[in-house]
């Protein structure tokens, strides 16, 4: 139901193993993902302008991993995040602990190859 509602508002919908590479400001809903999802779209964007990610954040995965994905390791000197669920703020239940530590990601210029 979601995908038809965003295909019907003109938004361009990718549900494919290979994310793609944008040209223009784009949101990646990535709600609850492994690393190496996010580190799939970092792949595919290596300038990271238009990128936008809603999904976990990228510090508390440097913070609590101790299997960082290299990819998101690369681009944290670059990272600009904006935590949505804080996970000291929740109250517990089965959807704070899905969404804990959302976060809107952004980055400022593109990372060091």
């Amino acid at each position: 139901a979601e995908l038809t509602f965003l295909a019907d508002q003109a938004t361009c919908v990718a549900a494919a193993a290979t994310p793609p590479t944008v040209s223009a400001p784009t949101l990646f809903y990535l709600p609850h993902c492994p690393q190496t999802v996010y580190g799939a779209v970092l792949d595919a964007n290596p300038d990271l302008a238009n990128v936008v990610v809603l999904g976990n954040s990228f510090d508390s995965y440097a913070t609590r991993s101790l299997d960082l994905d290299p990819r998101i390791a690369r681009v944290l000197p670059v990272l600009r995040e904006v935590v949505v669920c804080s996970p000291t703020a929740r109250t517990d239940t089965d959807v704070d602990r899905a969404f804990n530590d959302t976060a809107v990601v952004t980055f400022a210029a593109a990372p060091a190859r």
